[in-house]
């Protein structure tokens, strides 16, 4: 009890004392190391007080062709088709549900927003992407917007809390995740992995047209994977963004975007659509279940709407972009039914 009395008062003053330190810090310095570390806050400041949904996207949603005629974005285009709504959106390359989710708690509540539309990427599920090259550039973008106080998030922006990981370390996490998916035990292909079956489309490719050879490659390990509900980072993220759309008293939406299941069943085969119909169902019924509206798009678009052909993507031509924008519209006017 004595040294209790003798080392509290210590511990008083340096709570003290961070307290001081934390609020002198976001006086003095925290604009200036947003601008410099984490500009995409000002996306988020820049949402118009007028706007009542709220669109978060990443490169699929403002990407487009030179021949198109309308170069809107998916966002700009369903503006257009609710008249009755201001949409806004915040649009970040190579964002996903963990970079969606720290905006979503940087969104001020002194807003008329009632509905965010949240873009369900099935290519962000796959261990490319969960370990991709900009990863880390993302995470330090959005660091210093965590949850928690600012001094702290300074000091661990200092000392690259951002989690970089040279090419070897992402190489050998990817090539983990690829191995532990068995595909069987799935229900899937008869096929035990990823790299089993890129093998076989080796060996059994007909043809020496060695760039589609190699678009089937990138087609079965961009989406030859079962989604673990359990523990899968998107999905711990999404339900995250649940929870903030339930205590910012928002309607959500998410919205599956649309894959070139055409030209994968032409140069794959019927296993691998099963796989990305399937998750794409799986992901559906999971969060409808939340009471989350989910708006499955995997198959909507044809192999014209894709723009970007060389490597699987999520771009489209302007018919594409319209597309998802109306289904997207649909649903908000079933809502009002």
């Amino acid at each position: 009890m004595e040294i209790f009395k003798k080392i509290a008062p210590r511990f008083l003053a340096l709570a003290l004392m961070l307290v001081a330190m934390n609020y002198l810090y976001v006086q003095l310095f925290l604009e200036s190391d947003l601008q410099e570390n984490s500009p995409i806050v000002n996306s988020v400041r820049a949402i118009p007080i007028e706007t009542t949904v709220l669109y978060f996207g990443e490169s699929s949603n403002t990407s487009y062709s030179e021949l198109d005629v309308n170069k809107n974005s998916i966002s700009q285009m369903l503006n257009q088709l609710l008249p009755d709504e201001v949409v806004s959106d915040i649009t970040k390359p190579a964002a996903h549900s963990g970079i969606y989710k720290v905006l979503m708690e940087n969104v001020s509540e002194t807003n008329n927003i009632h509905t965010v539309v949240v873009t369900m990427n099935l290519r962000s599920f796959n261990a490319d992407w969960v370990y991709s090259d900009l990863e880390s550039a993302l995470q330090k973008e959005i660091l210093l917007l965590q949850n928690r106080p600012d001094l702290y998030n300074r000091f661990l922006l200092s000392f690259k809390g951002y989690r970089p990981m040279n090419d070897r370390k992402r190489f050998e996490k990817i090539n983990a995740w690829q191995s532990s998916i068995n595909l069987q035990a799935a229900g899937f292909p008869a096929f035990h992995n990823v790299e089993n079956w890129k093998q076989t489309i080796k060996e059994n490719w007909k043809g020496d047209d060695m760039d589609q050879r190699q678009l089937a490659l990138n087609y079965t390990n961009t989406f030859g994977f079962n989604i673990n509900f359990n523990k899968h980072p998107r999905i711990i993220n999404f339900n995250e963004i649940i929870s903030i759309a339930k205590q910012k008293k928002w309607d959500l939406v998410f919205h599956i975007l649309p894959e070139n299941i055409e030209t994968m069943e032409k140069l794959v085969g019927s296993d691998l659509t099963k796989i990305v119909l399937g998750n794409a169902r799986k992901l559906a019924r999971y969060f409808s279940e939340k009471g989350v509206k989910v708006i499955n798009n995997v198959s909507l678009n044809t192999d014209k709407e894709f723009s970007d052909k060389a490597y699987p993507t999520e771009h489209y031509f302007e018919s594409g972009r319209l597309a998802v924008a109306q289904k997207i519209k649909d649903c908000f006017l079933k809502g009002n039914n």
